[in-house]
C-alpha cells in the first residue's frame, strides 16, 4: 500500500481498513506501517481473501487510477514482491485458534440454573448448644425468580427490585429437601431497583429526576440501593446469612448442576431460631449496647483505644456477634486489671489482629467452642504470649518509623463501615505536627462492597449511594465513643477515593 498518509499509525490503518475488510468478510488479516513513512502492507492469512481485496481495491496499472481512499488520501494496492512473513502468519493463526477457543468456551458455558422464588430472609446464623441456627432479623413475603449463572447470583423480584451476589462471596451454601437455600456471604449483595419507564420518560422530558433533583444520567434504568428498606439498613452490613425459600420442583439435580460451579454446598437441617436471645433484644438493640460500652470504656480508659478499635471491628466486619464481643470486651477489661497489678498485659492490637485469621464461618460441621469468649481469650492469650517470645519476628519490621506511620482505616462503602488496620501509611505534615496522637487521625476510603472503585455507569443511578456518603462526610464516624469527622485530603488520597477524618477533644 503506497500513498498513505505520514501521520498514519499501524492501529489507525487497522481501524480505517476495518470497514472496507468488513464488506469483504474478511476477518484474519495484519496490517504493518512504518512511523511517518507513506507506505504499508498488509498480510492476510488466506491467499483467497487477498486477491479479493485486490480484485476490489487494486491499483488499476494501466491508469495508476487509485480504487482505495483512506483520510482523504488515494492509496494506491498491488501485489507485494515479497512472500509473507513466517511471524506474520504464525502470529495471526494463533488468533484463529485463540478466536475458535474462546468461542467454544462460550458454546460449553453450563446454562442457567433457576428456581422459583416464594420467600426469603436475612440474619446471622449461631450455635444452639452443638446445632448450628439461623436467625433471620429482616424477612421479605416476596416472589420472584432465583437464577444462578456462571459468575453470579441473580435474584429478580416482582416488585422490580433485583439482588446481585457474586459467587465468589459465597462462603457456603446449605440446602434442605424443604426448598431452604441459606447462602454464608463474605460481602454484602448488591441492591438494585428498576425505574419505572414512564418516569424516565418524565424525567428526560423535564431534566429532573423523581426527588426533583437534576437528572445526570437520562440512560438510566435501575437505581443502586442502599438496602432493601429502613429495617433491612440497620443489619445490612452485619447479617451476611441470607435464606431463600423456593419450589422444591425437581430440587436435588439442581443443586447437583450447582456443584459444578465450584460452591461450598452442605445438605443440612438447618433450625430456624425466631430470636437469638429474646432478653437482649433485635441485632440493633445488641450493637447498640455493644456501642455503648466501648465507649464508657474509651471514657474510663478502661482498655487502650487501639484493642477497643479492634473489638468494633470484630462486630461491624461480621466477624462475631455484637453479644460475643461484648462479652470479651467485659473479660479483656477485667484480665487488663488483673495483669496491670501484676506488672504484664498479653492485650495488644497486634494479638486482635492475629485473632481475625483464626475466626471462622459458622457452619453446620463447625466447632461451636471456637465462638465462646474463653477460646477467643485464649487464642489471645496464646497470640500474645508468641509476640512477646519473638515468633512473630516480622511484627518489628513494621513498626513506625521516620517516614512511616501505623494508621487505622476504614472503607465506607454503599451498604456498611467496616475497620481495618493499623497499616502503614506515608507521614504527611498533620501525622508529623502530632507524633503522639496518630490514633486521632483515619483515613476513610470510600469504594464499592468489594474494596474496589464505584465506577460510573449511565445507565444506573447512584443518587442514595452519593447521598450515603455525604452523610458520613457530614456527621462523621463513631468508633468506640470518638467521632472521627471530616478533616481534608491531598490530590494522592483524591486519586484513591479516600479523605482523613481526625477526632478532637
Amino acid at each position: 500500500m503506497r500513498n498513505l498518509p505520514r501521520d498514519l499509525t499501524e492501529d489507525g490503518l487497522q481501524t480505517q481498513l476495518e470497514p472496507f475488510m468488513t464488506r469483504l468478510g474478511i476477518v484474519d488479516y495484519l496490517c504493518e506501517k512504518p512511523r511517518r513513512k507513506p507506505f504499508g502492507n498488509v498480510t492476510f492469512l488466506h491467499r483467497r481473501d487477498g486477491q479479493n481485496f485486490l480484485n476490489v481495491h487494486g491499483q488499476d496499472r494501466p491508469s495508476l487510477k487509485s480504487k482505495l481512499q483512506l483520510m482523504g488520501t488515494q492509496v494506491l494496492c498491488t501485489l507485494s514482491n515479497r512472500p509473507p512473513q513466517d511471524f506474520a502468519l504464525k502470529s495471526l493463526q494463533h488468533t484463529v485458534e485463540q478466536r475458535e477457543q474462546l468461542s467454544q468456551e462460550v458454546k460449553e458455558e453450563e446454562p442457567s440454573i433457576s428456581f422459583n422464588l416464594l420467600s426469603f430472609s436475612c440474619g446471622y446464623c449461631t450455635f444452639v448448644g452443638d446445632q448450628l441456627a439461623y436467625v433471620p432479623e429482616v424477612q421479605w413475603q416476596e416472589r420472584g425468580i432465583v437464577r444462578f449463572t456462571k459468575r453470579n447470583m441473580i435474584i429478580k423480584l416482582n416488585n422490580k427490585n433485583h439482588i446481585r451476589i457474586p459467587l465468589n462471596t459465597v462462603v457456603e451454601l446449605v440446602w434442605f429437601r424443604d426448598g431452604s437455600l441459606t447462602l454464608t456471604l463474605s460481602e454484602v449483595p448488591i441492591f438494585f431497583s428498576s425505574i419505572p419507564s414512564i418516569e424516565v420518560m418524565m424525567a428526560q422530558l423535564y431534566n429532573t429526576n423523581l426527588n426533583g433533583k437534576i437528572w445526570n444520567t437520562a440512560e438510566a434504568n435501575r437505581s443502586r440501593l442502599c438496602a432493601l428498606g429502613e429495617k433491612h439498613a440497620e443489619v445490612i452490613g452485619r447479617c451476611l446469612v441470607y435464606q431463600f425459600h423456593v419450589l422444591t420442583d425437581d430440587l436435588s439435580r439442581k443443586i447437583e448442576g450447582l456443584k459444578k460451579r465450584e460452591i461450598t454446598i452442605t445438605r443440612h437441617d438447618l433450625a430456624t431460631q425466631k430470636t437469638h436471645m429474646k432478653d437482649l433484644g433485635d441485632f440493633p438493640t445488641q450493637l447498640h449496647a455493644l456501642r455503648k460500652e466501648l465507649a464508657d470504656y474509651t471514657q474510663n480508659n478502661s482498655l487502650p483505644f487501639g484493642v477497643l478499635f479492634q473489638l468494633q471491628a470484630l462486630a461491624y466486619n461480621a466477624y462475631l456477634h455484637p453479644v460475643t464481643v461484648l462479652g470479651l470486651a467485659k473479660e479483656l477489661r477485667r484480665i487488663m486489671k488483673v495483669d496491670q497489678a501484676a506488672g504484664k498485659s498479653f492485650i495488644s492490637v497486634d494479638a486482635m489482629r492475629k485473632l481475625f485469621d483464626m475466626i471462622d464461618w459458622p457452619s453446620p460441621h463447625g466447632n461451636p467452642m471456637d465462638f465462646e469468649v474463653s477460646s477467643l481469650v485464649a487464642a489471645l492469650k496464646q497470640n500474645g504470649q508468641e509476640i512477646q517470645d519473638g515468633f512473630e519476628q516480622r511484627a518489628g519490621l513494621f513498626g513506625p518509623t521516620a517516614n512511616m506511620a501505623r494508621i487505622n482505616r476504614v472503607m465506607i462503602t454503599p451498604t456498611r463501615i467496616t475497620l481495618h488496620g493499623p497499616e502503614m501509611e506515608p507521614n504527611n505534615r498533620i501525622l508529623r505536627k502530632f507524633p503522639n496522637h496518630h490514633e486521632h487521625f483515619i483515613r476513610a476510603q470510600f469504594c464499592d462492597e468489594n474494596g474496589q472503585d464505584l465506577y460510573f455507569n449511565t445507565r444506573i443511578s447512584y443518587d442514595d449511594i452519593y447521598a450515603r456518603f455525604k452523610l458520613a462526610l457530614k456527621h462523621g464516624i463513631q468508633i468506640a465513643g470518638r467521632m472521627y469527622k471530616f478533616l481534608g485530603f491531598s490530590h494522592s488520597s483524591l486519586r484513591s477515593h479516600s479523605v482523613w477524618v481526625s477526632f478532637t477533644t
